[in-house]
């Protein structure tokens, strides 16, 4: 083909600097770009960084509540990042 398109997507974790982790990118794929090809590189959609909650977090006794009273039984929980 004559282009093609590629979205990458990071799930940063505590602590990384999404604009650093951004520039990484562009210039690892600037380094790696074989001669004779061109790397563009359009607007970032989001660039939020890491957020973290307590397990004992008023916002998840909340959700914890609803879920229950909607769903009757307790969340399961399930940590990820």
């Amino acid at each position: 083909p004559s282009s093609a398109m590629v979205k990458l997507s990071f799930r940063l974790v505590h602590n990384q600097d999404p604009k650093r982790i951004i520039q990484c990118v562009k210039d690892h794929v600037a380094r790696h770009t074989p001669p004779g090809l061109r790397a563009e590189f359009g607007r970032s959609a989001a660039a939020g960084g890491a957020l973290s909650l307590s397990g004992s977090s008023r916002f998840i006794a909340l959700a914890a509540t609803v879920l229950e009273e909607t769903f009757g039984k307790a969340p399961a929980y399930h940590w990820n990042g």
